[in-house]
């Protein structure tokens, strides 16, 4: 018997604004982490659809599997996502939030959620669990997104719930790793910021450690951040590695620790191409805890998102001749992806990474 499809629909008002708030709310794979989700494994993708994954994970006790179509979204109003069940208790789910600015600078964030059961147990499942605790979760979250966005410093941390961190031995480690980076001529303050942030930083934000980018929020030197991670990782605090990115989406599709192990010709599922290697604008360095100082573990809790092709304005799933006119908010101009790619490094950084590896 076919089973109603049922409507849920919330408000919260949050006091950042859409712009501020977006880079948070879109992160879909903190935000499924955060929201108490459990992480996925991509199985295989769709053959006569390249960009439709076919995901699994175990929830409940249940297997669930399920379609996982693309994001759709204009920075910074909407976004949403259609997923369609191949097992478990649910037939689809589709989801569309709208963050709407008032005249205050704050934002009404509208969020709607389509379920429809596959069977008797999820016409009982989704009012309680989409219902009543996704809706307690989700707020949850986006209060505390909030309260990240309205922070006065220059960085939002996501930090880690669990205390105590660090692994064994890495406090004693702490002071003279400290002592090392000052007498190799680290700013003071840059030596303690390293610290902390691989302290009180969740694992999502330590699995991939982009120094550009971080150096961006600190409001710091790109280069003098470079070198606390370079002077740092010869110190044992971090370990590297070299990504090759999708010239379209910029997701890393291989991961080496030497250069010499990169493989020419590349093939994104995401983008359905094969691309060669462009060592000056598609690959990344990018540095993680050494697990002697922490250990991260590596998850997944969604694929897609906003944020894993941050530099996309807008993407929508249309039909063909179907047309869409995308609002922009401002002109459209060049836009900057901060990496760190083998092309804009200095020749005392190439040297110092050179000699790292030997």
């Amino acid at each position: 018997m076919p089973y109603r499809e049922r409507h849920y629909y919330w408000k919260w008002r949050l006091r950042s604004s859409p712009e501020e708030l977006w880079p948070l709310l879109t992160d879909t794979n903190r935000f499924n982490r955060d929201t108490g989700l459990p992480k996925v494994i991509t199985e295989r993708v769709d053959e006569k659809n390249p960009n439709v994954r076919l995901m699994r994970f175990r929830y409940l006790g249940i297997t669930i599997r399920w379609e996982e179509f693309p994001f759709n979204w204009t920075k910074p109003n909407s976004f949403g996502v259609l997923r369609r069940y191949h097992s478990g208790p649910l037939h689809s789910v589709r989801m569309a939030s709208r963050l709407e600015p008032d005249d205050s600078g704050s934002t009404v964030l509208h969020y709607e959620v389509w379920a429809c059961p596959r069977n008797l147990l999820g016409a009982f499942l989704i009012p309680l669990q989409i219902g009543f605790v996704s809706r307690r979760a989700f707020g949850r979250a986006f209060t505390r997104y909030d309260q990240l966005a309205s922070r006065s410093t220059p960085i939002r941390v996501h930090e880690s719930t669990s205390p105590g961190r660090f692994s064994r031995g890495a406090r004693a480690r702490q002071a003279k790793i400290t002592d090392s980076l000052l007498a190799a001529g680290v700013d003071a303050s840059l030596a303690e910021r390293l610290f902390q942030f691989v302290e009180k930083s969740d694992d999502l934000s330590l699995m991939r450690i982009r120094p550009y980018h971080l150096a961006d929020l600190w409001q710091a030197s790109r280069s003098a951040v470079l070198d606390g991670f370079l002077y740092a990782t010869r110190l044992g605090l971090f370990d590297f590695r070299w990504e090759i990115l999708c010239p379209l989406c910029r997701g890393a599709k291989q991961t080496v620790d030497h250069l010499d192990g990169l493989n020419r010709k590349t093939h994104c599922d995401t983008c359905n191409i094969s691309f060669s290697s462009n060592f000056e604008k598609g690959v990344e360095l990018v540095f993680a805890p050494n697990p002697t100082i922490r250990h991260v573990e590596s998850s997944e809790f969604c694929i897609g998102g906003p944020q894993v092709t941050p530099h996309i304005v807008a993407q929508r799933t249309m039909a063909e001749e179907q047309a869409w006119t995308v609002p922009m908010a401002e002109p459209p101009r060049a836009l900057s992806y901060p990496g760190l790619s083998t092309g804009r490094l200095s020749t005392s950084h190439s040297r110092r990474i050179r000699s790292l590896r030997q």
